[in-house]
Formats: structure tokens, C-alpha cells, sequence
């Protein structure tokens, strides 16, 4: 809410080195409601386990998110997605703002975009994700390890990160590597050379990560490229 930072898992943002004076509101209140064609998730659920559960339950248009670490609340926030987004399977979203008033807001008033939604700009709390799914063959757990370790693969998953930190395809991997900044260090932080767009803490303070960020947001700027960010930033950088 207003003069506070709203997270869920805090698996997309940055804190400074020197905190925050505001108040940390984590959302946690977390479960499942699976009714046919109707799929009600609160905002602390863990989206890689809720997707999980639905594949293997038949309902395999969640497989995307199978991986994907934050939560249900987070992720409608941020538009979370690999080859398919959050956007593309959800119905609704239950909000509630500083006069406690509960609010639903269909995915079309979400005015959805890559990695990001109208809920950005908006002083509210998620309560809730009503999803729509057609049930199919279930997915069994060879085809969800498959998924996972597909992951594991192609992203730098061994290291603390905050995943992709820009607001492009696959993060904006190419452009970084265009620019010559794939496993590029600044102190002890890192960008990927396996996924560049993934900033790696080595051992690194919030400040190395943040101004490795901004470099690679100056050099893209430099060869007319944008690279907004994604990431959260919570507190004072230099």
C-alpha cells in the first residue's frame, strides 16, 4: 500500500545495501480452489507448485509456469511467463486498496504488457487469481522433471539471483551479449554467461548487482537498444 513495499516470495526485487524505512508487507495467505473449468488461487500460493499440481491433474496449459519461483500475487503483478504468460490463462483478480474495499478486475482491465500490468501503478493489495483451464490428459512427473530440469539447463539456477532484471524477450540476453556484456562483473556480481540477463551474486552487495544493471542499461542505450527494468528496486543506490 502507500508508503509500503508489497512483496510476495521476494523473488523479483532488489534491496539497497542500507534497507528500507517502509514497512514490508508480505503477502502469505496461500491455497487452491479447483472447480471444472474454474481454478481460484489466493496470492501467497507458490506458482511453481500450483502449476505442478494442475498438470498433473490434467490441466496442462499451466505447464509454463512449472519452474517459475514467486508467487500466484507476484505474479499477476509482474505478467510472469517463459513461452506463454500469466495473462494468457487468467480470468480475474481480486484486489483491495486503502479503504479495505475488494475490487475484481477482469483480465482485460489488467491492460497486460510484457511484464507488466495496470496493478504496477495502482496503490492495492492481490488477494486472489481466478484462472480459466480446460482439463486434459494429466502431465505426469517425468514430463514435469523433464520441464524443470530444461530449466536448470538453460538458466544460471545454482547461483542467488533475481532472474531476468530486464523488461525484453528472454530478459534481453541477446542485446546484452550484442553489447558485449555477457559475463561482464562488477565487484562480486556477475551477468550470466550462460543467460546473461540473469545478474549472478557471487559475493556481491545490492550496489555491485545495481550498478552492473545500470551499466548494461547505459551500453544498451549507447547502440539505440531499451532495456527497462524488471526487477523491483526497494531503497537508495548510488
Amino acid at each position: 500500500m502507500l508508503n509500503s513495499e508489497i512483496i510476495g516470495e521476494g523473488t523479483n526485487i532488489l534491496v539497497s545495501d542500507e534497507g528500507t524505512t517502509k514497512p514490508i508487507i508480505k503477502i502469505a495467505i496461500n491455497g487452491l480452489e479447483i472447480a471444472s473449468k474454474r481454478i481460484k488461487a489466493m496470492a501467497g500460493t507458490n506458482l511453481s507448485t500450483m502449476a505442478i499440481e494442475l498438470v498433473k491433474k490434467g490441466y496442462r496449459d499451466f505447464m509454463f509456469a512449472v519452474g517459475i519461483p514467486g508467487t500466484v500475487g507476484g505474479a499477476v503483478v509482474m505478467n510472469s511467463g517463459t513461452d506463454k504468460s500469466i495473462s494468457n490463462v487468467l480470468e480475474r483478480v481480486e484486489i483491495m486498496g486503502r479503504d479495505k474495499e475488494r475490487k475484481t478486475l477482469s483480465v482485460n482491465d489488467m491492460k497486460y504488457g510484457y511484464r507488466s500490468s495496470v496493478l504496477q501503478e495502482m496503490d492495492c493489495i492481490v488477494l486472489s487469481a481466478t484462472f480459466k483451464a480446460d482439463r486434459s490428459v494429466p502431465i505426469d512427473q517425468e514430463q514435469v522433471d523433464r520441464k524443470l530440469s530444461g530449466r536448470a539447463r538453460k538458466q544460471p539456477l545454482g547461483f542467488p539471483s533475481a532472474g531476468c532484471w530486464f523488461k525484453d524477450a528472454w530478459g534481453g540476453s541477446d542485446i546484452i551479449r550484442e553489447i558485449g556484456m555477457a559475463g561482464k562483473w562488477e565487484g562480486g556480481a556477475v551477468s550470466s554467461p550462460l543467460f546473461p540477463a540473469f545478474i549472478l551474486n557471487v559475493d556481491a552487495t545490492a550496489q555491485d548487482v545495481y550498478s552492473l544493471a545500470k551499466e548494461i542499461q547505459s551500453k544498451a542505450e549507447a547502440v539505440g537498444k531499451s532495456l527497462p527494468l524488471e526487477i523491483k528496486i526497494i531503497g537508495e543506490f548510488r
